[in-house]
């Protein structure tokens, strides 16, 4: 698949960070250590975004997003030492690319993909992303619209009450705090029990934080589990999960609000034909729809939301997931490796530790990671109703 970096804190040289310690992401590029199944090297690419203060758009300076990008492996690319090496920023996501059999190799395919001061990267692959994608966006601009307020048919007196008009909440979970303190603190105090309201919206039963997605799957006859993945081509749309009820015969909505996406041809807007490329349209559709009392409220929201809907069609899905804005980043892992390291005054996430620092921990499957300039927090994923299994 790929490796990826984030880094926030301090002004650092980006060419020095990507090539930072004796397993650098530059050297993981050729010489991986945890790849799980997604390929033995990363040759088909890489990238690099980092982030400067600048006019953007109407809200005033702020941290603006720049990028470089090679097709060809990273070791090649001289203008990583030379270029990358003299410019600074506080806040640095890279990546180098292992690509799917299938998918092209080309400028357009390798992260970071960026918009504004948005920078993201995907480590892992969507099977039969073509027909499941559709199916997600489907899916998200039903939970992201707003239900429309019923209104009364002519001649007829009064309207049920019942019938919910306002959009699905998600209720905060406890973090797990991590500090600059290094392994022998005690930093990895996990969630307990997810809501079970927050459970049921997202279609399944309350999940214990921690529990191996390894033993998940579906009962069978005996009362085993079945660990098989989905066939390839064969997707299926899950049961809607907005808890709106039928619209009622004889009744008249109010004018319908304007979905986020609405239409699968908004996956067109992809810059490249990958899953990659096509899950940052959703992302960025999500990190629009943000608004303080909406399904939405956070980058973190948005990241839960997409992995959990995703999953729902391909349970075998790998989406590791890095996003970042130039003061923070989020993470998610599934099923691929992701490390934390917090001093002081920076924090850095990596597929694989760069050195031998004792503070390096890693993070647990199925976790949403939040880091800012010396701090992290780790929260459990929510598991969709169909647990993801291990092919």
């Amino acid at each position: 698949m790929c490796r990826h970096l984030g880094y926030v804190g301090p002004p650092v040289a980006v060419g020095e960070l990507i090539a930072r310690g004796p397993h650098s992401l530059y050297a993981q590029s050729w010489a991986p250590r945890e790849m799980r199944r997604g390929g033995t090297i990363n040759a088909d690419g890489f990238g690099a975004a980092w982030w400067r203060r600048a006019e953007v758009g109407i809200d005033g300076a702020r941290e603006a997003v720049t990028r470089y990008r090679n097709a060809a492996p990273i070791w090649t690319d001289p203008a990583v030492a030379e270029v990358l090496g003299q410019l600074e920023s506080r806040a640095v996501l890279a990546a180098v690319r292992s690509a799917t059999v299938g998918m092209p190799i080309e400028r357009a395919a390798c992260a970071p993909f960026v918009d504004e001061h948005w920078a993201f990267s995907h480590n892992g692959v969507v099977p039969d992303w073509r027909a499941t994608l559709p199916l997600v966006l489907a899916d998200l601009d039903e939970i992201l619209t707003p239900a429309a307020s019923p209104v009364p048919p002519r001649g007829i007196d009064g309207f049920d009450p019942d019938l919910p008009s306002e959009p699905l909440h998600t209720d905060p979970e406890t973090a797990a705090s991590v500090d600059s303190q290094g392994a022998d603190s005690p930093v990895w105090h996990e969630p307990g029990l997810l809501s079970a309201d927050r459970a049921q919206r997202r279609g399944g039963p309350p999940e214990q934080a921690g529990s191996s997605p390894d033993t998940a799957g579906s009962p069978t006859r005996n009362g085993s589990r079945d660990h098989s993945p989905q066939p390839p081509g064969d997707v299926a749309r899950p049961p809607n999960r907005t808890g709106r009820p039928p619209k009622a015969a004889g009744r008249q909505d109010s004018p319908a609000v304007a979905p986020v996406f609405g239409s699968p041809a908004a996956l067109l807007q992809a810059e490249s034909l990958t899953d990659s490329a096509a899950l940052w349209v959703l992302l960025r559709g999500l990190l629009g729809a943000i608004t303080p009392d909406g399904p939405v409220r956070s980058p973190g929201d948005a990241l839960s939301l997409l992995v959990d809907t995703v999953l729902r069609y391909q349970p075998s899905a790998r989406l590791n997931l890095l996003l970042g804005n130039g003061a923070e980043l989020w993470a998610t892992t599934c099923w691929h490796s992701l490390s934390v390291l917090v001093a002081d005054d920076y924090t850095v996430l990596s597929s694989e530790p760069y050195d031998d620092d004792p503070r390096w921990q890693p993070v647990d499957d199925h976790r949403l990671v939040i880091a800012g300039p010396g701090h992290c927090t780790v929260t459990a994923l929510a598991l969709p109703t169909t647990e993801r299994v291990r092919s």
